[in-house]
């Protein structure tokens, strides 16, 4: 809204600085301004005595009169600086530009867990139904399938027998 004012009031004030610059020089017949002055101009009555005609060249009848005052210049230069003003306002009024948009930064990717090892299962030596009766008949807590037993300080051993 405030930006819609402001252009409103420099164009009014821009008109309005054109107008009382403009409006007397639209009169006319002034001090320093110009006008057309008929009358006796090159080859009419009293110029040249008789027997001198109207030119085929130059000028028509009357003449041109020029204004010397050169015009109102300060307010020329008034008007113009109110409107450079008003200009400049209406520029230097605009409205910062938005802010840049930043992506935001990519995900992280998915952490990446190597495929666990795959650990041969250990191969026992074919145990013999001699062995595995004299770890069981020496070790009650003996596991065959492991060929361990479970010590009394809770560490497993392997069964190392005479067969």
């Amino acid at each position: 809204m405030n930006r819609v004012m402001t252009a409103a009031l420099a164009g009014l004030i821009a008109t309005a600085t054109i107008a009382t610059t403009v409006a007397p020089a639209a009169a006319g017949g002034g001090y320093g301004q110009p006008y057309w002055k008929k009358g006796p101009g090159y080859g009419g009555p009293g110029y040249g005595g008789p027997g001198y005609g109207p030119k085929p060249w130059g000028p028509p009848p009357g003449h041109w009169h020029g204004g010397g005052g050169g015009g109102n210049w300060g307010a020329a230069v008034a008007g113009g600086a109110i409107v450079g003003l008003a200009l400049g306002a209406v520029i230097a009024s605009q409205p910062p530009p938005p802010p840049r948009y930043y992506a935001p930064p990519p995900p992280p990717p998915y952490p990446y867990y190597p495929a666990q090892p795959v650990y041969a299962q250990p191969a026992y030596p074919s145990l013999s139904q001699a062995h595995v009766d004299w770890c069981a008949a020496t070790y009650p807590n003996y596991q065959p399938a492991s060929d361990t037993y479970l010590a009394a300080n809770g560490v497993y051993y392997r069964c190392v027998g005479p067969y």
